[in-house]
């Protein structure tokens, strides 16, 4: 079907049930392309949207949705827009130049996989997660968001941030905010703050960011970060500042190469830590602690760095 310049272009509500919502092109829509309300649905695959008033996609008010696969959304105010609902799996879809976030999950929704999409210059984030639940964020490529490529805000709770390529992020390219994330790898540029907790951030590589590598700051939990590559960061590769020193953090195994000599490697105003077989080159100091540090720092390899 081809449906153009709606006041909607499909809307499933008052618990209806639709198998398939697959190949269909909505063009400029007044308020949203496709939308589920109080209803469900078991795919909605290969539709075509462009230029919505409001949402691209919109599952709402305790629907259901197995898979969300394969559509093209571009433009809108947010290309999929999960509120207070269930989606099994949000996977491949091409989503861009959204004004907001090209994906909000909100209002105590629940998205179980969002994995293999492209997302490209969204207006404010590419994923941004407020008060839901997602278990596993991986694989996504995201190009370009105004601020952050994932932003986990407000007793949001993650299971797994894996394998995401974030490229030239406003600002961040993760971010947890007063939320809790438990496993960060093989992603680029975090920062986790605000009375958030992570157990493990591993095996990620941050590169040329415009901010801080990865950022601990105002976090209550340990936390392990380890087998990090960082390079040419123009603020600090690492840096910690966490709420107590009652939780120790472990810095083990990480790889920093500085963008100039005139910026410490891994710098830390407070906390307990724990820095072990590190390497960190090309800095001007390569680790600098405030009175305020706890911990051990022993031992790591120094490289062509000003002061040591």
């Amino acid at each position: 079907n081809t449906i153009n310049k709606p006041l909607s272009g499909i809307h499933i509500f008052e618990k209806s049930s639709a198998k398939s919502i697959s190949g269909n092109t909505v063009t400029t829509p007044t308020n949203n392309a496709i939308m589920i309300e109080n209803a469900s649905a078991t795919n909605i695959s290969s539709n075509t949207v462009n230029k919505p008033g409001i949402n691209g996609i919109f599952i709402y008010n305790n629907s259901n949705v197995d898979l969300i696969t394969d559509n093209n959304i571009s433009a809108g105010n947010v290309n999929i827009n999960i509120d207070g609902s269930t989606v099994t799996e949000i996977s491949k879809n091409t989503l861009s130049s959204a004004k907001t976030n090209s994906v909000f999950l909100h209002n105590k929704c629940t998205v179980n996989k969002l994995s293999s999409n492209t997302i490209n210059a969204s207006g404010k984030h590419g994923v941004f997660i407020d008060c839901a639940t997602a278990k596993t964020i991986k694989a996504n490529t995201i190009q370009s968001p105004a601020i952050t490529g994932v932003h986990v805000y407000n007793n949001s709770k993650v299971s797994t941030i894996a394998n995401n390529q974030i490229t030239s992020p406003g600002k961040y390219g993760i971010c947890a905010e007063k939320s809790t994330a438990r496993t960060i790898s093989g992603n680029t540029g975090i920062f986790i703050f605000t009375k958030s907790k992570t157990g493990t951030i591993s095996d990620n590589t941050i590169t040329s960011g415009k901010d801080k590598g990865i950022a601990i700051n105002s976090v209550k939990c340990k936390m392990t970060i380890s087998g990090n590559t960082i390079k040419k960061c123009k603020a600090y590769p690492i840096y910690c500042n966490p709420a107590s020193t009652s939780y120790a953090i472990t810095l083990k195994k990480n790889i920093i190469t500085g963008n100039s000599k005139k910026i410490d490697g891994i710098r830390a105003d407070s906390g307990k830590l724990i820095l072990s077989s590190n390497t960190i080159s090309s800095c001007s100091r390569a680790i600098i602690l405030s009175s305020k540090v706890k911990g051990t720092v022993y031992p790591n390899t120094f490289k062509k760095n000003t002061y040591n």
